[in-house]
């Protein structure tokens, strides 16, 4: 049977491999973002992909993991403000809608901000047009 690689770690089937490639890809462009972010931003995106459960391998969930335990080691925040990675045994609880500050809600369909659009539009074509050869590890 083929193993592949995909990032460092080792993944037995093609189907779980393509999952940890697209993730690894979603990783490179959070990384991109949050590169120039503070430490505020960088919580506000950190909750914004514990919200949206945008990881469920082991490349998205060590980084996740890393990514709070940047936020706590950073001297900014305390371990309560910043919450714990999900557990992926965890079901899923419906998301809170992202509203636009200080402005009403007129109707019951949340309002959601242009730039997470922009950022969502970005990272799907991203994830999308770009290919990552798998590369099968004989043994």
């Amino acid at each position: 049977m083929a193993k592949y690689n995909i990032g460092g770690y080792i993944f037995n089937d093609e189907n779980s491999a393509k999952k940890a490639a697209k993730e690894l890809k979603a990783v490179e462009y959070i990384l991109g973002q949050i590169k120039v972010a503070d430490e505020q931003e960088v919580l506000k995106i950190y909750k914004k992909i514990l919200n949206q459960r945008l990881f469920s391998t082991q490349v998205g969930m060590d980084f996740l993991n890393q990514l709070r335990q940047n936020l706590v080691g950073s001297g900014v925040f305390q371990e309560q403000d910043v919450p714990n990675v999900y557990s992926l045994e965890e079901p899923v609880k419906e998301q809170e809608p992202v509203l636009k500050e200080d402005t009403p809600v007129t109707s019951e369909e949340p309002v959601i901000q242009k730039k997470e659009k922009r950022q969502k539009r970005i990272l799907g074509k991203r994830n999308r047009n770009e290919k990552i050869p798998l590369s099968p590890i004989m043994g």
